[in-house]
Parts: C-alpha cells; structure tokens; sequence
C-alpha cells in the first residue's frame, strides 16, 4: 500500500489494462451466447411455423377432398333425381304411344287422304303456312279425342324440354337421355311427329328437335318426301334435325 497518489494512479491504469480486455471478452462471449439462444428460437419457431404450415396445408387438403365428395355426392343425388322423373317421363310416354299404335293405320290413311280428315277441321287452316297437303296432314293429327297423338306428342316434347333445362346445371350428355326418348317411339310415330312440329305454333316442339337432331334416323336428307308424299321441300324445320350430330 502506498501513501503515493502517482504509485495509485499507476496501479489504476494497470489495473484497467489488465480488466478492460477481460470485461470486453466477456461482454463478447455474452454477446455470442445471446446470440446463440436467439438463433436457437428462431429456429424452433421457424420449425413451429413449418409444422403450422404443414398442418393448415393438410386441413385445407381434407377441406377440399371434403367439399369434393360433398359436390360429388349432391352431383349423384342431382342425377338421381334427374333420373327418377326423367323415366317416369318415358314411362307416361310409353304408356302414350300405346294409343296411338291402335290408331296408326288410321292416322296414317288420315294424311295419306285428307279429304277424310273433315270439314270441321279444315276451317282452322288459315292459321297455318306451308302447302295444302301439309296443312291437312296436321289437322289430321289434330282429332286429339280420337288418335291420342297430341299426348304422346306433348309427352316427348316435356322429355326434351326437361333435358334441355336440366342438362346445363348437370352436365349430361344428352345423347343417351334422347335416345331413350327415341326408342320409345316407331318410325311411323317419329314422322307423325315430323308433321307436328310442321305447325308454326310449335315453335319451342322445332327448337327442341333441332338442337338434339331428333329426326337423324329418318335420314330426309337423302328424300324428297316425307314418307306420306309430304314434299320435304316445304318443310318449315331447320334441316339440322334431320342430321347425324357429333357433338352429342
């Protein structure tokens, strides 16, 4: 100990030397260990966040497969019931066609000589177009009491209409559903439905046919006449009803 302010002037200059080096070591070192511990947390959040990433990836992933085998099952139950009233369509049109196969001959011979379609039914010709012998071929078909025709014919149309309205929301094709429309029906009654939807007040019964090509089977394209002498020529139908589709 030294009664010498200079020998404790000395002395705190060395001491301060000395310890100043080691205290900023040890700052350093503390420094690094805290840098270290940061590094280890960002690390475990990073993992964390990966993980509540994986997590929200794979609930999203059962989300989606969920909503889809719930869009598949409402699609399937919209089919379904598509289905169900669809057939019963068929059937009550099915059951129309029974009528009309009695009547046949009939209606057949009715166009085939209009003169025996009667006077009672001529006078309603002015509200139709198109040449006399076509006219009287729809009046035949008109004697709804007697032949039974107009409910079969209306029968197809509400297949075709309820097809068309439903096929969009479904995404069907319509090929098989026409075709099960159209197995239900003979040639004879598919040209009696020819000379219906001659008549101008059956717009939407022509709309319907042409856009599924319902009278491809008869095949007019390579005929001039309609199977009862019916010029095909004057025919008030888009020819396109008459063809093959591709698209269907």
């Amino acid at each position: 100990m030294s009664d010498t302010i200079e020998h404790w002037g000395q002395f705190g200059d060395f001491f301060g030397g000395v310890l100043n080096p080691f205290l900023a070591f040890c700052s350093f070192m503390a420094l690094l260990y805290t840098i270290n511990i940061q590094s280890r947390q960002l690390t475990i959040s990073t993992e964390e966040l990966i993980e509540t990433r994986k997590e929200l990836t794979a609930s999203r992933e059962a989300q989606e497969k969920s909503s889809e085998a719930l869009n598949g099952q409402l699609q399937n139950l919209k089919v379904q019931q598509f289905e169900a009233t669809f057939f019963k369509l068929i059937e009550n049109l099915r059951h129309s066609t029974v009528k009309v196969e009695v009547n046949i001959s009939e209606l057949k011979n009715q166009i085939l000589n209009p003169t025996e379609t009667g006077r009672d039914f001529k006078i309603k010709a002015k509200s139709f177009s198109g040449s006399n012998r076509w006219k009287d071929a729809r009046l035949a078909l008109q004697n709804k009491e007697t032949s039974g025709f107009y409910l079969m014919a209306n029968s197809v149309r509400s297949a075709l209409s309820f097809i068309k309205h439903t096929e969009a929301d479904l995404s069907l094709s319509p090929h098989f559903y026409v075709e099960q429309v159209l197995n239900s029906l003979t040639t004879d009654m598919l040209r009696l439905i020819v000379v219906w939807c001659s008549n101008y007040a059956e717009d939407e019964f022509r709309e319907l046919v042409e856009r599924y090509h319902f009278f491809a089977s008869l095949q007019l394209l390579e005929k001039s006449m309609l199977g009862y002498g019916l010029p095909i020529s004057e025919l008030p139908i888009d020819m396109k009803a008459f063809e093959f589709a591709e698209e269907l």
